[in-house]
């Protein structure tokens, strides 16, 4: 996973799956460290897990807000998605 801040200054960041041809399970965290400093996870990339064919479980932390646009085209093998508060 690769994270990418979206807002530097309330220190959100979003998740970027770089290999998801390999995961099975993606847990992603609420919070992770960026250059030192601690981000809250609140959006998942675009195409974050496009073509993860073997991707058959994803759990999502209560802070994700935006799932974005395709992040699971492709995730043929997807059965179960965990939102928070669901």
């Amino acid at each position: 996973m690769r994270n990418l801040p979206v807002d530097e200054e309330n220190k959100l960041c979003s998740v970027e799956c770089t290999n998801p041809t390999k995961a099975t399970v993606a847990l992603i965290p609420e919070k992770v460290v960026i250059d030192g400093e601690q981000y809250t996870v609140t959006h998942i990339a675009d195409d974050c897990f496009w073509l993860g064919g073997k991707l058959e479980r994803v759990i999502l932390p209560d802070t994700v807000l935006v799932v974005g646009h395709g992040a699971f085209v492709g995730c043929e093998s997807l059965t179960e998605i965990s939102l928070p508060n669901a």
